[in-house]
């Protein structure tokens, strides 16, 4: 067949629309979006978000997941598996292997929706190869609230004949979320529930606003059916909530309620921007008893001025973020709020957002969700967060997250629960368990001390052979019938034993020499002297760090040796005439030697490092021990009264 030249233009057209349709979505730029946004209708409305606070309660049933201990992301993916009417996601950042999986099997058989943050959808990090799997295989539309992020994390899954259920909490649906940071997330059973958030998610996406560049953008990269909109199908599922649906009781729910549930736009000239703040003012107004606040971010001066107005006692525990270190004065001025900072055993983020509030009058209520106390998430994201009013939720979410994170360990904790306004906590049957836990770990490690001292002791033995062993090993019989203050005061005593009976020989013999050379050879500076112990180890597990760094550089060739290992220095300065200078060579027995020294240094540095750290570890342990005993005898006094 010819071809005439001016039917060419069409043809390439045609052509060129064919092969775009073929090209598979992993050789597209991930820098940008691959469709076109969403045409915006002139129909739309301003959104001022939702808040609902003070108004009619209503049942739902709850079950909490908190990380590092649960598999909430195990029963995300259960919980998607299960479903048979719809599934929908709206995540900030998501990356887990386990809901990806489950939502590329179950979108073959349900309707299944992912609505993914924009900004943080796009690159080419290797988060992104994810995105464009879940894209590839998955129905998902990105997200783009002009400048405003999309910081939810919310899914809503639905089988047919029951209520759907809903899932919201701290926990982006990621491999960190799960295996590093810890996080809280609660699974509620409620058609009325979904429903709303069905609605307000509809809203927000096809809403208009007055900024022009903070227009609203949908990018339906892999739409459910072909031609419709992925956003219009949330109306559609919300048909599917019926109100013959039973909530039957689920393994491991338990009744609650709902009251209060707010969801911002991040819009301030829609007034949408401070709803969720709304709910935090409700919060510290009200007459409470006490509170505790578990947050990723508390950066947010308004909040903090409404914290240091109300009069409750709090317990306010923030990631070890740089961002929180600078208003932990401002949180400290007022006497009733005790602060602290934490890192879980993970050395991850505290990455929750909860609140416990524990009202005089009526049952406690948690709240969660994607807010917490900051400034972006107040003037730069569309937020949501939730409150849910149970006797037993927040004791649970409290003791997980005190047991699975480390945070039972951490003495402000228990300091807290000893004030008069916080010891009813301890009554409950959950906290009592983590007090038995928490003070049998305390008294075990206080006990390991002797063994690691024995190690230690047994290892520096062979430097020094003159060490009093017998004397030792009578101490050691005797270090558990001691009482713990003079079992502190061995400590001393042993590390006072180490330093002068070895170290200081040993450093004066052979490892000042061995420093000496080793620097000269890898053209290091020598190892800084310092009076003062402490600063002299710092000092000395820096070089140790130089010297390894400057090794792996040799070998590799990108740092040439200029000093020469000596082998036998004593033998070189007998030689009666002076060889030729040749060009220094560093062959495989010069690396293996300098190795095992800086090897033998860096053993006999931990061993002192060790020891000089023990006493101060043994000290917080034991006042760790102290409190949580304090908080035995007021739960014994409690009961005597009752």
């Amino acid at each position: 067949m010819k071809i005439k030249l001016h039917s060419w233009p069409i043809f390439a057209l045609l052509i060129n629309i064919l092969i775009s349709s073929y090209i598979p979505l992993e050789a597209m730029e991930v820098n940008k979006p691959t469709v076109a946004a969403s045409p915006f209708k002139s129909s739309a409305k301003r959104h001022r978000g939702l808040v609902q606070q003070g108004e009619e309660e209503y049942e739902v049933l709850v079950k909490p997941c908190i990380s590092l201990g649960q598999s909430c992301t195990a029963e995300v993916s259960k919980l998607i598996n299960e479903a048979d009417e719809f599934v929908v996601s709206f995540m900030y950042r998501m990356n887990s292997p386990n809901i990806i999986n489950s939502l590329a099997s179950k979108s073959n058989q349900t309707p299944v929706i992912t609505f993914l943050d924009y900004a943080q959808s796009i690159g080419n990090s290797s988060y992104h190869q994810y995105v464009k799997r879940l894209i590839d295989i998955v129905p998902t539309s990105l997200v783009k609230l002009g400048s405003v992020s999309f910081h939810h994390k919310v899914v809503i899954s639905k089988k047919q004949g029951q209520e759907a259920i809903v899932v919201i909490g701290s926990a982006n649906a990621t491999f960190e979320s799960e295996n590093v940071h810890s996080e809280d997330m609660v699974f509620i059973q409620s058609n009325k529930l979904a429903n709303v958030l069905l609605k307000q998610y509809h809203k927000l996406f096809t809403m208009k606003v007055k900024e022009k560049e903070q227009t609203v953008k949908i990018y339906h990269e892999h739409r459910l059916n072909k031609g419709e909109s992925n956003t219009e199908k949330l109306q559609e599922f919300r048909s599917k909530l019926l109100e013959t649906d039973t909530g039957s009781l689920l393994e491991g729910y338990a009744k609650a309620s709902i009251t209060a549930l707010a969801l911002s736009t991040g819009f301030a000239s829609t007034g949408g921007s401070k709803r969720c703040f709304e709910i935090l003012e409700s919060i510290f107004n009200a007459e409470n008893q006490a509170l505790f606040l578990f947050e990723n971010f508390f950066t947010l001066k308004a909040a903090i001025d409404l914290v240091n107005k109300s009069d409750a006692a709090k317990l306010i525990i923030l990631d070890r973020d740089r961002n929180n270190e600078s208003i932990l004065p401002l949180l400290r001025r007022q006497p009733k709020n005790m602060v602290g900072m934490f890192t879980p055993y993970t050395l991850g983020k505290f990455h929750h957002k909860l609140i416990i509030q524990y009202p005089y009058e009526g049952d406690p209520i948690l709240y969660t969700g994607s807010f917490h106390p900051s400034e972006s998430a107040v003037a730069n994201n569309s937020e949501l967060i939730i409150g849910i009013k149970s006797a037993e939720l927040p004791f649970q979410c409290l003791a997980s997250i005190m047991e699975q994170s480390g945070l039972g360990e951490d003495l402000t904790v228990w300091k807290f629960l000893n004030l008069p306004e916080a010891s009813f906590i301890l009554e409950n049957d959950r906290i009592k368990a983590v007090i038995d836990k928490a003070y049998a770990r305390a008294l075990y490690k206080m006990g390991a001390y002797l063994e690691k001292y024995q190690r230690i002791l047994d290892s520096l033995s062979s430097i020094n052979r003159e060490l009093p062993m017998e004397t030792l090993e009578g101490q050691f019989a005797n270090f558990d019938h001691l009482s713990t203050d003079d079992q502190l005061e061995q400590l001393y005593e042993w590390n006072k034993l180490i330093n002068t009976s070895v170290f200081k020989p040993y450093y004066q013999s052979i490892l000042r020499e061995k420093l000496k050379n080793l620097a000269k050879v890898l053209e290091i500076p020598p190892l800084a002297e310092d009076a003062y112990w402490t600063r002299y180890l710092m000092n000395m597990g820096e070089w140790i760090t130089q010297a390894k760094e400057q090794l792996k550089k040799i070998r590799k060739g990108l740092v040439p040796l200029k000093g020469e290992f000596e082998k036998n220095r004593q033998e070189d300065e007998e030689e009666e005439e002076a060889e030729p200078e040749e060009e220094p060579t560093f062959s495989k027995e010069d690396f293996k030697r300098i190795h095992s020294e800086i090897g033998e240094i860096e053993i006999f540095y931990l061993l002192l490092k060790d020891a000089h750290n023990y006493p101060e570890e043994f000290k917080e342990i034991r006042q760790l021990a102290i409190t949580i005993n304090k908080a035995y005898s007021q739960l014994i006094t409690l009961n005597a009264g009752k």
